[in-house]
């Protein structure tokens, strides 16, 4: 029975396939007991700790055991496995975020530009933000690369499924308010970049540790508003007040519509291509994943 499944699994657009009859199923599920536990989950203070992890079980498990049946171990197959250079992509990830966005501060907050917020912080609600904004960021990052990218690479070259993806990636983002055809642009970009990441390290966390710091940094240290939603804003604000400021740090949907964080993206595009190798903890298992997939497909045709 393994053995035919893996052998179903083995074709890329049947593991798509697979992966979203999964996601329906598991979404009929939840809605069968969100309704018999309606109310606790309403009411209940803490209901974005089960709501966050209820979402990324329903986008992350269905992929986690199709590659588990696939490889035996989903998250190297994945590139979630910890490894040495796990800690090392961490601090990656965080400097090329941190330096730019302090550069920026620096001199909008000299400009007031960027302002302090008055108030007491609520440590409930910097542990929600940074709760969501994790699980949010992971979700993402396994459906969009994960899943995506990692399945269609195997029917495209680099470039076709780079560029497809992130094209999905931008049009799920065009109902957020105050998109704008700049935002739209380095929502794209982004997207290419964080493809980037994975491709060219086979590492998720990668892209995961990339996107979570760009996303919790925007908001804690420029007071950007993340992609239009500006309800986690804690010490600044960023207040663009005319044209030229919105040109370069963006309007109201914050840092990813100003051509600074374009630039951003790309000079960071640049650099991963450049120096970053793909990580042989997960290129040495995937290469053997593979070999095994094309012996059982030729066994099964004999």
């Amino acid at each position: 029975m393994i053995e035919e499944i893996r052998i179903f699994l083995a074709k890329w657009y049947r593991r798509l396939i697979a992966y979203f009859l999964g996601i329906f199923l598991l979404i009929f599920l939840y809605n069968i007991v969100f309704n018999i536990f309606h109310n606790f989950l309403i009411y209940w203070k803490y209901n974005f700790l089960i709501i966050s992890l209820v979402n990324f079980l329903i986008i992350s498990l269905p992929v986690f055991i199709i590659e588990q049946i696939r490889s035996g171990n989903f998250l190297k197959s994945l590139g979630l496995k910890f490894d040495k250079l796990t800690f090392v992509y961490f601090f990656k990830a965080l400097g090329y975020v941190l330096v730019p966005f302090i550069l920026i501060f620096t001199v909008a907050y000299y400009l007031k530009i960027i302002v302090p917020l008055g108030g007491t912080i609520s440590i409930y609600i910097l542990i929600q933000f940074l709760f969501i904004s994790a699980f949010a960021v992971m979700q993402e990052e396994i459906f969009f690369r994960g899943v995506l990218l990692k399945y269609l690479f195997e029917r495209y070259n680099a470039v076709g499924s780079i560029l497809i993806v992130s094209l999905i990636f931008a049009m799920l983002h065009i109902f957020n308010p105050y998109i704008s055809w700049s935002s739209f642009l380095s929502t794209i970009i982004a997207g290419i970049l964080l493809s980037l990441i994975y491709l060219q390290t086979q590492s998720l966390w990668y892209a995961i540790f990339y996107h979570f710091f760009w996303n919790v940094l925007s908001a804690l240290i420029l007071g950007s508003p993340i992609s239009g939603l500006s309800q986690y804003l804690f010490f600044f604000q960023l207040k663009t007040k005319n044209s030229i400021e919105q040109f370069f740090l963006g309007n109201q949907y914050g840092i990813e519509s100003g051509i600074l964080s374009i630039i951003i993206l790309l000079i960071t595009s640049f650099f991963i291509v450049k120096f970053e190798r793909i990580n042989p903890y997960f290129s040495s298992f995937n290469f053997k994943k593979i070999y095994n997939e094309d012996r059982i497909l030729l066994s099964s045709k004999k």
